[in-house]
C-alpha cells in the first residue's frame, strides 16, 4: 500500500513538473505506456493526434464509356462518365511539431511511460499557412471550365480532395484556437 502511495506521490510530482513547465494553455501534453520507450513514445504521439479526432481522405473513381451504334443509317452515340466517391476516416495523423519530453520506466510493473507536447500557436500558424493554400487550389479548381466533361471532373475531383483536407485543418484550428478558425466551405463541398 505504502508503495502505491509512493508511486502516485511521484506520478503526481511528474505532472505538476510537466504543467509547470508546459502550460495547458500554451502546450497540447499527452502521455503513452510501452513496453519500450519508442512504443510509449509512440503512444504519446498517438494520443495527441486522437485529441484531433479522425482523420479524413476521400477516393474518387472516375469511369468513362462510349458507344456507337447504327440503325437505318442514323448513328447514334452514348457517352457516359461516372464519378464515384469514398470517404475513409483513421486515426493515422501527421502531426508536425509533436516533440517527446521524456520518457521514464515504473520499476514495478516495468512499462515506459513518454509524454509527447505540441505547442499550440505552433501548430495553429502551420493550420492557418495550409488552409490558405488550399483556399487557393480550391478557388483555381472551381473556376477552371473544362474543354470536355472528363477535364472538369478531374478539376472537380482535386476540389473535393482539398475542400476535405480543408475542413480537417479547420476543424484541428477550431479546437486549438476557435476565435481564429476561419468559416467552413461546406457549401462548396455539397455543390
Amino acid at each position: 500500500f505504502a508503495a502505491s502511495i509512493i508511486a502516485s506521490t511521484a506520478d503526481a510530482q511528474s505532472n505538476a513538473e510537466i504543467t509547470k513547465k508546459y502550460p495547458p494553455e500554451r502546450f497540447l501534453v499527452r502521455s503513452g505506456l510501452g513496453e519500450t520507450p519508442e512504443n510509449a513514445a509512440e503512444a504519446a504521439r498517438l494520443e495527441i493526434a486522437k485529441y484531433f479526432e479522425s482523420r479524413i481522405s476521400g477516393e474518387s473513381i472516375i469511369k468513362e464509356w462510349a458507344m456507337s451504334k447504327t440503325e437505318e443509317g442514323k448513328t447514334t452515340q452514348k457517352h457516359m462518365t461516372e464519378l464515384s466517391n469514398t470517404i475513409k476516416i483513421s486515426s493515422d495523423r501527421d502531426i508536425p511539431g509533436i516533440e517527446i519530453t521524456g520518457s521514464g520506466k515504473d520499476d514495478k510493473t516495468g512499462a515506459y511511460e513518454a509524454w509527447a507536447v505540441l505547442e499550440k500557436s505552433a501548430y495553429a500558424t502551420l493550420l492557418t499557412e495550409r488552409i490558405t493554400t488550399l483556399d487557393s487550389e480550391i478557388d483555381r479548381s472551381l473556376s477552371r471550365a473544362g474543354s470536355d466533361d472528363l477535364t472538369r471532373l478531374r478539376d472537380l475531383n482535386r476540389a473535393l480532395h482539398a475542400l476535405v483536407d480543408r475542413e480537417q485543418d479547420r476543424r484541428d484550428l477550431a479546437l486549438l484556437n476557435p476565435q481564429n478558425a476561419p468559416p467552413s466551405r461546406n457549401d462548396d463541398l455539397w455543390d
